[in-house]
């Protein structure tokens, strides 16, 4: 009987999305600072102001914390090899990575 007992493929795949994220959003913002560069602190903030950028910079930043999520999870299933410590600082990354996903939503919302 074949049984699926890892996560292998859907994380491959799921990090490969979230990089892709990442690369689009970057190669946009790269493309919309040389076109329209930003001077002074007004100038960031009308910049940074509208709703689709806000909405590509949260879509960025929640990519970027599940991808770092996905990664560290692999590193500490090859390299802590004590389950419950492995457990353990699986659920400390998980709560780091959603404070700082729910800190970028409110700087990025406060704008």
């Amino acid at each position: 009987m074949v049984m699926r007992r890892g996560h292998g493929f859907g994380d491959w795949m799921w990090q490969r999305l979230t990089a892709g994220t990442m690369a689009v959003y970057s190669v946009v913002v790269l493309i919309y600072w040389l076109v329209s560069p930003p001077i002074g602190f007004d100038g960031w903030k009308v910049w940074c102001s509208p709703i689709p950028f806000r909405t590509l910079s949260l879509l960025f930043f929640w990519a970027l914390m599940y991808h770092a999520w996905l990664g560290v999870r692999e590193i500490m299933m090859d390299y802590v090899h004590h389950q419950v410590l492995r457990l353990r600082l699986e659920w400390l990354v998980r709560v780091v990575l959603v404070i700082y996903a729910l800190w970028a939503t409110w700087i990025v919302w406060s704008i």
